[in-house]
């Protein structure tokens, strides 16, 4: 892949295969080739550097400035995307949002052994989710203004379901509130 691109996930890979791409009504299956050879494009390396402008080089999870990949958060418009269709993760935070454990790639969700002892470890508090933290820095950055749930649907990389349940969990936690019908604010 050029520019730093990492290599598309096997989940990428059956979603290219499988799935059919195109813009508007004509919908056309691309080859993992044919995405691969995208993604070497000029026109691909210009939209990728423009995501990254408007991340100003860091991870929109956790604002690594390592190891940046360019993540489609649907390729509804693939060859032509819109700048909201892009989110720049680390490599780390790539494989996580995917599943991949970023140290031996293997799925972070792998069944547990049978006849294992529990660990007599205290189990830390419960760490928020990628997703919270990801809502927390939006407000962060969003100072005094109220937002909507689908306005965060539309700029974050988590699916609405994840974002209704970052919204939900802030709110039980007192972090937010709500200011309108839709609207919430920093509380």
């Amino acid at each position: 892949m050029g520019g730093g691109e990492a290599k598309p996930h096997r989940r990428h890979i059956v979603f290219l295969l499988i799935s059919g791409f195109g813009d508007g009504d004509t919908r056309t299956q691309m080859k993992l080739h044919e995405y691969q050879d995208y993604l070497k494009s000029e026109a691909w390396q210009g939209k990728r550097k423009l995501a990254l402008e408007r991340a100003k080089y860091a991870c929109q999870l956790c604002s690594s400035p390592n190891n940046l990949q360019v993540h489609h958060r649907t390729y509804e418009r693939i060859g032509n995307e819109l700048l909201e269709d892009l989110t720049v993760l680390c490599d780390g935070c790539h494989k996580h949002f995917h599943g991949v454990d970023s140290g031996n790639g293997r799925p972070l969700h792998k069944p547990k052994k049978k006849g294992k002892k529990k660990s007599s470890k205290k189990k830390p508090k419960n760490k928020p989710t990628p997703s919270v933290r990801w809502v927390r820095r939006f407000l962060e950055e969003n100072v005094g203004r109220s937002f909507t749930v689908k306005e965060l649907i539309e700029q974050s990389p988590y699916t609405p379901g994840q974002i209704n349940g970052a919204v939900g969990s802030l709110n039980q936690k007192g972090e937010i509130r709500r200011v309108g019908k839709d609207r919430w604010t920093r509380a």
